[in-house]
């Protein structure tokens, strides 16, 4: 089969981020199982995605792509995640500095520590500098856990 007739199958690939596992909660593994695509072409279509993902660091909206990271378990992006700011509303700026954090605890002990250990000085900073806009308790009750989780993280090796 030509990368033609798998188009159909990447489409399913890409709108589910490559990810088996949503792929079987919305019922569609097994269609795209069917297709019977090579894996090599499987990798493929994960390093265009991964490298789409890693450029939208810089857009609104930014936490999904840290998500997308996390799910595929792939550290090999962590110096551009620590250089990304939060962008967008400020729940959306939040949710990537929660996603942040969490990336880089489940990087730390896949990286060179000089990488991830800095990391939870970013991830600290992104945080503090979020407690200003918050205008509800929720919000800042919000932040205020997120900056005792990171300072947590930060301090335990």
């Amino acid at each position: 089969m030509t990368s033609e007739e798998f188009s159909a199958a990447k489409e399913l690939f890409v709108s589910y981020d490559g990810s088996r596992f949503y792929m079987s909660r919305n019922n569609v593994e097994v269609a795209y199982q069917a297709y019977n695509v090579p894996q090599e072409l499987e990798r493929r279509w994960l390093a265009e995605l991964t490298e789409q993902k890693v450029a939208a660091l810089q857009s609104p909206g930014n936490w999904r792509s840290i998500t997308f990271l996390q799910s595929h378990q792939d550290c090999r992006h962590i110096a551009d995640v620590l250089r990304a700011r939060p962008l967008g509303l400020l729940w959306q700026r939040i949710a990537f500095v929660e996603e942040q954090l969490a990336y880089v605890l489940m990087c730390r002990g896949r990286t060179d520590p000089r990488t991830a250990d800095p990391g939870f000085e970013q991830v600290l900073a992104n945080a503090r500098a979020l407690e200003s806009a918050c205008r509800s308790e929720r919000t800042r009750l919000r932040v205020d856990r997120l900056i005792a989780q990171a300072e947590q993280a930060h301090s335990t090796p």
